[in-house]
């Protein structure tokens, strides 16, 4: 059975990664025609930047999902090799995904064993 814990943690993810989305999907939406360059530009890039958190959280909720006991795990490799967003020419980061304790477990019992 689900603890309530995981299962408040699952919903508020959720409802966050829906508010990203349609924050996103307005962004998209947007009438550019009249903009000016620089703030297509800006647009653009505001664009980017949403994206990568919304990659981010949706990471995030599988792990989550993972802990609930709703989703299956991607394998020890998945979870253990960083994720490279470059949301720019010149940005680029490598974001650590959460680890869903299952595998944590898994991998604490292999390096005992």
């Amino acid at each position: 059975m689900m603890n309530l814990e995981d299962a408040e943690e699952l919903k508020k993810s959720a409802m966050d990664i829906v508010k990203e989305l349609k924050k996103h999907k307005r962004m998209r939406e947007k009438d550019r025609s009249n903009m000016t360059q620089k703030a297509m530009q800006n647009h653009s890039a505001n664009m980017t930047w949403q994206a990568m958190e919304i990659e981010k959280m949706e990471i995030n909720l599988h792990a989550i999902a993972v802990n609930c006991g709703i989703a299956d795990d991607r394998g020890d490799e998945y979870y253990s090799e960083p994720v490279d967003f470059y949301p720019s020419s010149f940005h680029h980061y490598q974001v650590k995904k959460r680890m869903p304790r299952v595998v944590e477990a898994r991998l604490q019992t292999k390096a005992r064993g």
